[in-house]
């Protein structure tokens, strides 16, 4: 897929006109995630959280592990996108980061572990209630 031409999106278009309204939008760096005034995301590119490289220009809901789903599905307040990752912060101040195929520091200093899929990162919800959260390339700062 070629996307040194701006293309424009027409499910995301439709979506800003329907009732769910475009609250946000963060980019990675083939990958773009659109928060919606309902509390859900939709992403579009190469999706950091599933083991494939194909692209897809069609929005597609974002996936969440089962076992997260009550906790984030609509409930996304704020999303921001690192280099190859990205973070949701839900209302009730919980954080979850979804990082690819490759090896991401787990909360204990030190060490470090390789996950396939999102998580929680529990240390962030006993530290406190995330206010406010950003990417940068491969970090994420919460303000607590």
């Amino acid at each position: 897929m070629d996307v040194s031409e701006p293309k424009q999106i027409m499910a995301i278009s439709a979506a800003i006109s329907d009732t769910r309204g475009l609250v946000d939008i963060a980019g990675g760096n083939d990958f773009s995630i659109f928060l919606f005034q309902n509390g859900t995301a939709y992403v579009c590119g190469r999706d950091p959280s599933l083991d494939t490289d194909k692209p897809h220009l069609s929005p597609t809901l974002l996936n969440l592990p089962s076992s997260l789903e009550r906790e984030f599905f609509g409930q996304i307040i704020a999303v921001s996108c690192g280099e190859a990752h990205y973070a949701l912060l839900a209302k009730n101040g919980s954080l979850l980061l979804s990082y690819g195929s490759f090896s991401q520091p787990s909360a204990d200093a030190g060490s470090a572990t390789a996950e396939m899929e999102e998580r929680r990162v529990a240390w962030v919800k006993e530290a406190g209630i995330v206010q406010q959260m950003v990417c940068g390339a491969s970090h994420t700062l919460a303000v607590i």
